[in-house]
């Protein structure tokens, strides 16, 4: 498994996922910093990850099917506050979500996915659904950032693959 911010770029780049260092764009520590002045302090894997590909790992990502990527994540977050925000005006009562849940991804606008800003090294990895408003669930999906991660490399490496073997 990944365990660190190396073996995440090494396994990018050996993958095919990244074709060469010029595929990955980072965040800039100032970029970082705003985040956390208005949600918290993030986790320091995730920072660490925003600084190697907050905008850029070659095909890990398909922006066209996830939010990934710093400006579309900071968007999701304005989004799913305001979709919780609009639920209490029509009276419904949305499940409590907690203060420092950060949303980190996002496919098809479906079932966001959000760690904890709670300034540890990691946080577990957990999935918001709440398209029924009268089943709204809160679920872990990985315990930590690094198996999250690692889950996503596998399958963009997949799809290289299979894109190789055409």
């Amino acid at each position: 498994m990944i365990s660190n911010i190396n073996e995440l770029k090494t396994r990018l780049l050996a993958s095919g996922v990244v074709s060469n260092e010029y595929g990955f764009r980072g965040c800039k520590v100032t970029e970082i910093e705003n985040i956390e002045a208005k949600y918290g302090t993030l986790p320091y894997v995730y920072k660490q990850i925003l600084l190697l590909a907050g905008h850029r790992a070659g095909t890990l990502i398909r922006r066209s099917e996830f939010e990934f990527y710093i400006d579309e994540v900071l968007q999701l977050n304005e989004r799913v506050l305001q979709d919780r925000e609009e639920a209490i005006i029509d009276g419904e009562s949305p499940i409590s979500l907690p203060k420092n849940a950060f949303f980190i991804l996002c496919r098809y606008d479906n079932k966001p996915i959000f760690i904890l800003a709670n300034g540890k090294d990691d946080s577990p990895v957990y999935v918001y659904d709440y398209e029924d408003e009268n089943n709204e669930t809160i679920q872990e999906l990985y315990k930590s950032i690094w198996e999250w991660i690692e889950d996503l490399v596998e399958d963009a490496a997949h799809w290289v693959n299979i894109r190789k073997n055409r």
